[in-house]
């Protein structure tokens, strides 16, 4: 197992479970902004049979084990067991204000506190930080391939009505060629009317 001493207005590098605080009620405080936004400070309290285990000396000394969920997103939630001495300790549950938890997550800040010990729980890609990351990571990949998705289909139907415009003006054209094909016929025979009517007239004069 590996401890760590968190000084005050230090950030948490990793999830850790709360030992012992400089407070002598075995409480601290913490400030979760980089996480939830919040600038309201929570109470962190621990185990009061780990409360002895606050200087270098004391800490070397810890043996236990954890039994706890797997890795996850929930920043509010922590359900898990201490074996220590022999005995399993259940982890306190939060209250309606998510404070009483007895874990830290990475990225928190310790307020108004001197310093606190803590044994590390998860790291990495496995703290609920990294966890919440990816998850909006992926969310957001989701949100843009449906994005381009939808601009295809929009540059599918632009081409559609080109098409059709394009149609419609070759359709028009011709129309319009019918049209002038018409009058011309028209013209034409209007002329050959007009040389016949002549030509007949010529032949009652000539008789």
């Amino acid at each position: 197992m590996i401890l760590l001493q968190v000084k005050q207005n230090g950030f948490f590098p990793a999830d850790l479970l709360f030992l012992a605080s400089t407070n002598a009620d075995g409480v601290c405080y913490i400030e979760t902004a980089n996480l939830d936004g919040e600038t309201n400070l929570k109470i962190r309290k621990a185990l009061k049979k780990t409360w002895d285990y606050l200087t270098p000396e004391k800490a070397s000394e810890f043996k236990g084990e954890i039994q706890c969920e797997q890795p996850n997103n929930s920043l509010y939630t922590f359900t898990g067991n201490l074996l220590i001495q022999k005995q399993t300790l259940p982890l306190p549950k939060p209250d309606s204000f998510a404070n009483y938890l007895s874990v830290f997550s990475l990225g928190c800040s310790l307020r108004n506190t001197e310093y606190i010990v803590g044994v590390v729980i998860f790291t990495g890609q496995e703290t609920k930080l990294n966890s919440i990351l990816l998850l909006l990571s992926n969310s957001f990949l989701l949100f843009f391939f449906q994005e381009d998705d939808v601009d295809d289909e929009f540059q599918e139907d632009d081409i559609d009505l080109d098409d059709e415009f394009q149609e419609e003006d070759i359709d028009g054209e011709f129309q319009e060629d019918d049209v002038d094909e018409e009058f011309m016929e028209d013209d034409i025979s209007n002329e050959f009317q007009e040389d016949d009517l002549d030509a007949l007239l010529l032949e009652d004069k000539l008789e």
